[in-house]
């Protein structure tokens, strides 16, 4: 069976997204947000899903704070030009993307 990604999965990407800084991670922060709260909507909509299975993928306010942690990083690193992250952060949020597409197709 499959692994497949939740709000805990999705929510710790968008968290390291945040902490890493940066326009483009704020972006994508945002479009995991979207693509999170698609995904609850669609099993939201289906009766034969259980509802404990729903509820995995409900977002809830640590998850929209943390996209609001990554939109007040990216202006912030604007203004201080400062390195956003270390390399192994931007290993660790490419890797986690990268597992997030594979896993919701």
């Amino acid at each position: 069976q499959a692994v497949r990604p939740d709000a805990i999965t999705y929510g710790s990407v968008i968290k390291c997204l945040a902490r890493a800084g940066g326009r483009s991670n704020a972006e994508r922060a945002g479009a995991l947000l979207t693509e999170l709260e698609a995904r609850y909507e669609d099993q939201s909509s289906t009766d034969k899903r259980s509802s404990e299975e729903r509820d995995r993928l409900a977002p809830n306010t640590i998850i929209y704070n943390s996209v609001l942690d990554a939109v007040e990083a990216s202006r912030t690193l604007r203004k201080s030009q400062r390195n956003p992250a270390p390399q192994r952060v931007t290993i660790a949020l490419r890797e986690g993307i990268h597992y997030l597409k594979e896993t919701t197709r």
